[in-house]
């Protein structure tokens, strides 16, 4: 078996495997598996972010499994990300039925040569538009005053400011691709008086039916100009997204308190990290 670097004339050989946003890109990195009589068996893809790379993708074909080419496609994954400078490799995953296989996978890789250490990492949540529009908090009323701005509306230079801003949390490597994804009357954000953004909140699109609510941030004191933003999200999400399901990572205990208060309903779903 050898496993070789996805180049983009490669590709279609590799569509079996691996989905096509997962493709090699600027910021990507994706691996394929061959077997000796040339049939693709498994692929990996990796994203680089400032300080490591992330697994996007991890798949062998099901009449391959357990005979070691999802650690042959992880090691040599390692070897050539760890060359380009980066410290660290990282894969998240949801703990469902189906990816107990996973965990088990890294627990079994895991050695001198690879010491994968595995630990939770935050709760992913799903609620479906109807409990997020019908919030009991949301349902208190929209607080009086300034109105949220749509994000996309506003300068290319504005917005790359803005996510400078915040490039600690939430990292943007594609600013084109990002644009594309993003839900227009979902990202929004709330000004101070002096243009600064108070409250910032960032929705994209992963499928028909699916958004995901990227990130969400206010600062210190800037409750009120929360409230205000959620409120116009809800009312979007009534309006435009009647039947959609919106995921989102609870990552801090705070941000976990808050999700369980605003929707009690929504369901939840440890994730967990490998990284070596």
């Amino acid at each position: 078996m050898d496993v070789i670097l996805i180049r983009k004339e490669d590709a279609p050989a590799f569509s079996g495997v691996l989905p096509e946003e997962f493709m090699t890109h600027g910021d990507t990195v994706a691996l394929g598996a061959v077997d000796e009589g040339g049939t693709v068996t498994g692929a990996i893809a990796l994203q680089k972010l400032p300080d490591e790379y992330k697994i996007l993708w991890l798949y062998v074909e099901k009449g391959c499994r357990r005979k070691g080419i999802g650690t042959a496609l992880i090691r040599e994954a390692d070897v050539i990300v760890k060359k380009l400078g980066a410290a660290d490799v990282t894969c998240s995953f949801p703990l469902m039925d189906e990816q107990m296989s996973l965990l088990s996978f890294f627990r079994a890789i895991t050695g001198p040569e690879l010491p994968v250490d595995i630990s939770f990492s935050f709760m992913r949540c799903k609620v479906k538009a109807l409990e997020f529009y019908r919030s009991k908090l949301l349902g208190t009323g929209r607080p009086e005053g300034q109105k949220p701005v749509r994000l996309l509306d506003l300068s290319e230079k504005y917005i790359r400011n803005i996510l400078e801003r915040v490039e600690d949390q939430y990292t943007v490597t594609d600013f084109e691709a990002w644009r594309e994804d993003c839900v227009k009357e979902l990202c929004l954000v709330m000004m101070t008086k002096t243009g600064d953004p108070a409250a910032l909140m960032i929705v994209r699109s992963q499928k028909k039916g699916l958004l995901k609510l990227e990130y969400l941030r206010i600062e210190p004191g800037q409750v009120r100009a929360l409230m205000t933003l959620l409120c116009e999200a809800a009312d979007m999400v009534e309006k435009n997204y009647p039947d959609c399901e919106i995921t989102f990572d609870a990552l801090t205990e705070e941000s976990a308190s808050l999700s369980e208060k605003f929707f009690p309903d929504a369901s939840r779903v440890p994730v967990y990290t490998a990284e070596w």
